[in-house]
């Protein structure tokens, strides 16, 4: 009697525990993310910067705010110009938040800064900077996973490189992948 209590207790017990480890179609394959994650994460070790405006700036430029960088190429084209207004755009719907979030354009190449002047005018929250090295961190980081040109970037206040989001992603769910981080997150 007391084997056959414990079998009717156990057998679906140990009878689940395999399925759910031998079959894999079973468990959920999505995540609830909508931005690609970089794993591991890549701590920036080397986030030192120039500005349009000629400051020098280091890491603690990036730490305590979250930061959406787009890396620019020689020119800003109109996938650049597109994502700079959908970061904007995103940024704001923030609403309280707003502050915890910043926008960085980083150029590789220090000649083609003065290119991007004009944009001040239209961003004035963006920050333009060149920094060789950072960009080149963010390629090494990224190398592994698909290549995604004029991507956006997310940069935890810790100074991790976490999260890519596509360029032609719908900016409604970069918000929904804000608003998710920001309202968990305890940093910045």
């Amino acid at each position: 009697m007391l084997i056959g209590v414990a079998a009717v207790f156990f057998v679906p017990l140990f009878g689940a525990l395999l399925w759910f480890t031998n079959i894999d179609n079973w468990r959920p394959a999505g995540s609830t993310n909508n931005g690609e994650l970089i794993t591991p994460v890549q701590t920036l070790t080397d986030p030192r910067m120039l500005t349009l405006q000629g400051e020098t700036l280091g890491g603690e430029a990036l730490e305590r705010t979250w930061t959406l960088v787009l890396v620019a190429g020689r020119v800003c084209d109109a996938t650049c110009e597109r994502n700079l207004y959908h970061t904007r755009q995103v940024r704001i719907a923030l609403g309280k938040d707003m502050q915890r979030v910043k926008r960085l354009l980083l150029v590789a190449g220090s000649d083609v800064l003065e290119q991007y002047a004009p944009l001040v005018s239209e961003h004035p929250d963006l920050t333009i900077a060149v920094s060789d090295s950072l960009v080149t961190e963010i390629s090494s980081a990224t190398a592994a996973m698909r290549p995604q040109r004029d991507a956006v970037y997310l940069v935890d206040p810790l100074l991790n490189l976490m999260m890519r989001f596509a360029p032609d992603l719908d900016p409604r769910l970069m918000i929904k992948d804000l608003k998710r981080l920001l309202k968990v997150s305890r940093i910045g």
